[in-house]
């Protein structure tokens, strides 16, 4: 389990992130637009930045998109942190499997750890996780947080 929630401003991590993978962005032709979240949360902020950088890292080197969102929303009383693409978009079948350790695309180079992290990460911090994903039109991909009291 995690100890180390706490209340923080989004931007903190989603920052973070932002720097680490646009320039990388910019070096692939890929447009990372990110729009800097007005939030506060309730969760654990590196787990949170490493479980935002696994999907950043999977839409950059597994979905073949030319355009990623990283962002957030207010949906009800939750606050939405989403990574979206215009990659290759995945098959429900793909999408299930692909939330167990060790499960990998075809021809993917990686090791099959990103979503399995992302899934587990959350189940253990108390949020979820929804994977909307259309083949030949990309995939996007929501955290669902609690805000700051």
């Amino acid at each position: 389990p995690f100890s180390a929630v706490e209340s923080f401003d989004l931007t903190s991590v989603t920052d973070i992130v932002h720097s680490m993978f646009g320039p990388e962005a910019d070096a692939r032709g890929s447009r990372f637009r990110y729009v800097p979240p007005p939030h506060q949360v309730q969760s654990d902020p590196l787990i949170l930045m490493r479980m935002g950088s696994n999907l950043v890292s999977n839409a950059l080197n597994h979905s073949g998109a030319t355009a990623i969102r990283l962002g957030s929303c207010l949906r009800g009383e939750f606050i939405h942190l989403y990574v979206a693409d215009n990659g290759k978009g995945m098959e429900a079948d793909d999408m299930a499997r692909f939330i167990r350790h060790g499960e990998r695309g075809q021809g993917s180079t990686g090791e099959g750890l990103g979503l399995a992290f992302v899934h587990e990460a959350a189940a253990n911090l108390g949020h979820r996780v929804l994977i909307r994903s259309r083949p030949g039109k990309g995939t996007v991909v929501f955290l669902t947080l609690e805000p700051s009291p």
